[in-house]
């Protein structure tokens, strides 16, 4: 399911980060604009560090962001190639242990989405629920993965209790 070019959200490429190859033709980022007018700040999305970009690319950043007050920077992995066979190991240690299950996305785990992206969502968007955590999975139509990430706690738990707010 998973053929490349695969993007990681935020939440979850935080996490993965750390433990991915430093090999850019296979594993690779992306800088999202989040929309923390609309979202949450404490859903644990750390804004990207213009300093660590290179200054052609943190100056056309920074012009978007002044023209679009209450968004930020994060940054998102991309994986390409043979990287999306690191991201499934990845997947698998960390998340597709033990009881799954797979539900259509909510209202909710949508809103979520919507905050990082600039194109329309098109079904499927699915919700995978581990012991670990809650994922959120766009799939395209031909059964691969496009975007995947963690979604944050408090909307994991409200769905899982059956409240939305």
């Amino acid at each position: 399911m998973l053929q490349p070019p695969v993007l990681c959200g935020p939440r979850l490429w935080q996490q993965l980060k750390a433990s991915m190859p430093h090999d850019k033709a296979r594993v690779g980022t992306a800088t999202l604009i989040f929309d923390t007018a609309s979202g949450r700040e404490f859903w644990e999305i750390r804004p990207l560090d213009l300093r660590t970009v290179p200054a052609d690319v943190q100056k056309a950043i920074q012009a978007l962001i002044e023209s679009q007050p209450g968004k930020i920077p994060v940054e998102s992995g991309v994986f390409r190639g043979t990287g999306v066979e690191v991201l499934a190991a990845a997947l698998r240690e960390r998340y597709l242990r033990g009881e799954i299950s797979v539900s259509q996305a909510t209202t909710e785990d949508l809103r979520y989405y919507w905050l990082m992206i600039p194109y329309d969502i098109e079904e499927p968007v699915l919700r995978i629920d581990t012991e670990q955590s809650s994922l959120l999975v766009d799939v395209e139509a031909d059964g691969h993965i496009t975007w995947i990430d963690v979604l944050p706690e408090d909307i994991a738990k409200a769905e899982r209790a059956g409240t939305t707010r």
